[in-house]
């Protein structure tokens, strides 16, 4: 009987290990198979969609705001190179040469440079810094669709550093200029210029301050805006852009050796020294003269005085 029941036992134990198997195996098969994929230590979860076949993120780029405002402005932005040929020396051979003998005016290779435009016109007007076209004897102007064309200066102002160029061209596309004067510290702008002749550049960041000075030698800034957004030799006469695609200045200067800090001359200032150039080639501002005499000059003004008192005589100019 002993032996019997342990015969059943073990029966019983082995018809249980197969039906656990059994089911076993039948749930696997019921659910489809899933690959875990293994997370490398340090690396990050992706918190984008992987690209489609066209190398762009699903939906609609052009409703992100920095891109669309991109796309507004960037067929406005040109490329300006410019070419200065320098003069012999004074009193050099060259010079006494050209002097007496009408020979070949210079005599040095001619200097190359490059800046940048916006086109504010569609009849051909072009805004950029005047420091780009300062001493060019030949302007070139890259329009967005590869086509170049001759750039005639109408009006400079050094004081501002600010240029309009025109060009014999029409149809252009105009950027529209916004308010500078509605910008708030934080705020998203867009630079877009050739910055060491890569055209069309653009890089961003966000108005770091307003109201900065920057006095040189002979030229005065004023109200300037700060940003970070990645300004380069090259970028000097390009839009500043906020993200409703208007130009809110042009980017005029950095700080050498410095990261994220460069400087754009508001619109707001621009809006004047454009009305003047377009239409006189010149800007005229108001200033106030100081004229001295000695108290016992005979042209000093006639006037109450004490004797021997000199006379300050202001002038409008």
């Amino acid at each position: 009987m002993k032996e019997s029941s342990g015969k059943r036992y073990l029966s019983y134990l082995l018809i249980g290990l197969i039906g656990a198997v059994l089911g076993s195996l039948i749930t696997l098969n019921s659910f489809p198979s899933r690959q875990q994929t293994p997370l490398v230590a340090g690396q990050p979860a992706p918190l984008l969609p992987p690209p489609g076949p066209s190398g762009k993120y699903p939906g609609k780029l052009s409703d992100q705001p920095i891109i669309r405002a991109a796309q507004l402005v960037a067929p406005s932005v040109v490329n300006i190179d410019t070419l200065r040929f320098a003069r012999p020396p004074q009193g050099s051979e060259d010079e006494l040469f050209e002097r007496f003998f009408g020979g070949v005016p210079f005599s040095s290779p001619p200097q190359k440079g490059q800046g940048s435009g916006v086109i504010i016109t569609k009849d051909g007007i072009v805004l950029t810094n005047q420091h780009v076209i300062e001493g060019a004897h030949q302007i070139s102007v890259t329009l967005p669709d590869k086509r170049v064309l001759k750039g005639q200066i109408i009006g400079a102002d050094k004081l501002s550093d600010l240029a309009i160029v025109r060009v014999q061209a029409s149809n252009l596309p105009a950027a529209p200029l916004g308010n500078s004067d509605e910008l708030k510290v934080g705020e998203w702008v867009i630079a877009i210029g050739n910055p060491y002749g890569y055209d069309h550049t653009v890089t961003v960041g966000v108005v770091s301050a307003t109201g900065r000075r920057i006095v040189e030698e002979d030229r005065d800034y004023r109200n300037l805006i700060q940003t970070d957004a990645a300004i380069n030799p090259g970028n000097s006469g390009g839009p500043l852009v906020n993200l409703q695609g208007q130009v809110v200045g042009i980017n005029t200067a950095i700080i050498p050796f410095a990261q994220g800090i460069g400087f754009t001359i508001p619109v707001n200032i621009a809006r004047n020294i454009i009305n003047q150039l377009t239409s006189t080639g010149k800007v005229s501002r108001p200033y106030l003269g100081i004229k001295m005499y000695p108290g016992s000059d005979s042209r000093k003004p006639r006037g109450p005085r004490r004797a021997g008192q000199g006379r300050y005589h202001h002038q409008n100019g």
